[in-house]
């Protein structure tokens, strides 16, 4: 089960690479995030679970960057990648109408969320995730793209 939550104070989230896009995001000089102010190279040390989506039109986005972690724990190079909604009906590996519903609540509310929930990712017993996902705006202030992260939470075994 995945919980999805409105990003109100960095204390909502528990990961580092969460607390500094997070972070980056809230301090951004002009208060309005845009994709210009977002420079990898300004973010290399946390590179590898980042990514940078563009909304190419309504329930269409297109991954511009998706860290190498990510990667690994999706099973898929998705670094350049589209994915739209599919039918109701269609069952399928690359069906990601859950995943692009959110995207479009973070689009109309214009907030950042995170995300919790628990996974065998990886064959990691008991693990679980952590992810967040926030917006970056144009100059009239709509959602163009969206900045994320997403760690593994290790168990204490």
């Amino acid at each position: 089960m995945i919980e999805v939550s409105e990003l109100k104070s960095i204390d909502d989230l528990s990961m580092w690479r969460n607390q500094q896009i997070y972070e980056w995001w809230t301090n951004v000089p002009s208060g309005s995030p845009q994709k210009s102010d977002f420079k990898i190279e300004n973010h290399i040390r946390i590179a590898g679970g980042l990514f940078l989506l563009q909304r190419l039109a309504y329930q269409k986005f297109k991954y511009l960057i998706c860290g190498e972690e990510i990667n690994i724990i999706t099973g898929r190079q998705s670094h350049g990648f589209t994915f739209e909604l599919k039918p109701p009906e269609y069952v399928g590996y690359d069906n990601f109408n859950q995943l692009i519903e959110h995207y479009e609540m973070i689009v109309e509310t214009k907030k950042p969320y995170f995300c919790t929930g628990s996974s065998s990712l990886l064959g990691v017993k008991n693990s679980g995730f952590e992810s967040i996902d926030c917006p970056l705006f144009d100059d009239e202030g709509n959602v163009t793209h969206i900045i994320g992260s997403l760690q593994l939470k290790k168990s204490k075994l």
